[in-house]
């Protein structure tokens, strides 16, 4: 299952963004993802996300739904490094953090 690599490769597991979410940070319903488990020892985890954090763009792409970057991720190869643009659900700051697929 596709999504379940993302699990192992990013050591978390994601879900749309809610519209309350979309609301508190600007956003509309189809853009990025909210963490909703996090492993701490995983890459997210070890990159300093938290569960809540909101996952808008890899590599510069822009995160359009759950397919679309699952499929992204999916094609990276093993151990590359990739960067994120995320929101920070704490602050509502949004930043580009580089994290390394497993």
């Amino acid at each position: 299952m596709l999504t379940a690599s993302v699990k192992d490769r990013l050591g978390a597991s994601l879900r749309p963004v809610t519209s309350q979410e979309a609301k508190n940070y600007g956003l509309s319903l189809q853009e990025g993802l909210t963490i909703n488990w996090l492993d701490p020892k995983g890459p997210l985890g070890e990159a300093g996300f938290e569960r809540g954090d909101i996952l808008l763009e890899v590599q510069g792409r822009v995160i359009a739904g759950m397919d679309g970057f699952v499929n992204l991720v999916s094609a990276l190869p093993p151990r590359q490094k990739v960067v994120l643009l995320a929101i920070d659900h704490k602050t509502g700051q949004a930043g580009y953090v580089q994290v390394q697929i497993r």
